[in-house]
């Protein structure tokens, strides 16, 4: 019984230590969270002013691009797709050469989301930019001859966006 009388109040002891050290220890790490939250949200800040400071990127255009603008992009991609032999071009293979063009795709068509919604072109790139990554995605569940088709649906929608980006000044 003695035993019992020591050890409820060290247990009780003990329960309340435990809660006095997680406390501070919760906050001694909220000032470290919210520093690193405001140099992630300056060094945004200084993306996006050095962006919008560049006369050839547009508003709210954050990363990079080695094209100068979207119709450079279509032109470059549509010419690179023609150039690749037609059996090669509709044929699926992981190291086939439609798949980097088919990544660059997904890749510059979010970068030039802006310019794109601005040109009312959203319809066009949406369509070839979700094609483009249903077959090109690692994870994507298309088997490869469906993988297959959709290549022809891609040129069909880069020729569509091809169209729409050389017609309009």
């Amino acid at each position: 019984m003695k035993k019992l009388i020591i050890a409820i109040p060290l247990l009780s002891f003990a329960v309340l230590a435990v809660l006095v050290i997680k406390a501070n220890f919760g906050d001694s790490e909220t000032p470290a969270l919210q520093e690193t939250e405001e140099l992630a949200e300056t060094e945004t800040w200084e993306m996006f002013e050095a962006n919008a400071a560049n006369p050839k990127s547009t508003f709210q255009q954050l990363g990079y691009s080695e094209y100068d603008d979207v119709e450079h992009f279509i032109t470059t991609v549509h010419d690179h797709w023609y150039a690749i032999h037609p059996q090669q071009r509709f044929t699926y293979t992981t190291e086939g050469e439609n798949l980097p063009l088919l990544s660059k795709v997904v890749k510059e068509a979010n970068y030039w989301k802006t310019v794109i919604e601005e040109r009312g072109w959203t319809r066009e790139f949406n369509r070839l930019q979700s094609t483009a990554f249903q077959i090109s995605s690692p994870l994507s569940e298309l088997h490869d001859q469906q993988k297959e088709n959709e290549l022809i649906h891609f040129q069909e929608q880069l020729d569509s966006a091809y169209k729409r980006a050389t017609s309009e000044p």
